[in-house]
């Protein structure tokens, strides 16, 4: 299991979301820019450690703070199999993502141009059957890719 605090910026929901300065464009966000630069070294550095439930307390923190100044975010946790909750906090299904090594999606660039029926809103599976047909679609290379369960956390 994985957690990362990720930017809301397409209607893309998996993976391949990546949280950079570039997301604190609100005027609430300016007007509070030391501290939310401060909470984005912090994410660094606690996202480059071991998942521990310290670790997912702090994101849930961040992810909290950096919504009360307008940017759009949500805090995610990935697995590899189905999960029911993390760490005492709900969770709401987002869909399944297709990664190789829980780092790289198959469909966050390529989503939007397969057949619609096979995904859902957030442009992921809606069914782990839909995994092998969306993989022989799309994969042209050797990478091993695998299913992964998104949720947000709510």
């Amino acid at each position: 299991m994985k957690f990362d605090i990720v930017p809301i910026n397409s209607a893309y929901r998996g993976i391949g979301r990546s949280l950079t300065p570039e997301v604190f464009q609100s005027k609430r966000a300016k007007s509070n820019m030391d501290e939310l630069i401060q909470i984005y070294y912090d994410y660094i550095t606690e996202y480059l450690k071991a998942e521990s439930q310290e670790s997912f307390e702090h994101m849930y923190e961040w992810c909290d703070v950096l919504k009360k100044n307008d940017i759009p975010c949500e805090l995610i946790v990935y697995a590899s199999q189905p999960l029911e909750s993390v760490y005492g906090k709900s969770l709401s299904f987002l869909g399944i993502d297709i990664v190789h090594e829980m780092a790289e999606s198959l469909l966050e660039n390529g989503a939007d141009r397969l057949p619609k029926a096979l995904l859902n809103e957030h442009l992921l599976c809606k069914k782990v059957v839909d995994v092998a047909q969306i993989i022989s679609l799309c994969d042209h290379g050797g990478a091993l890719w695998l299913p992964c369960w998104v949720y947000h956390v709510v």
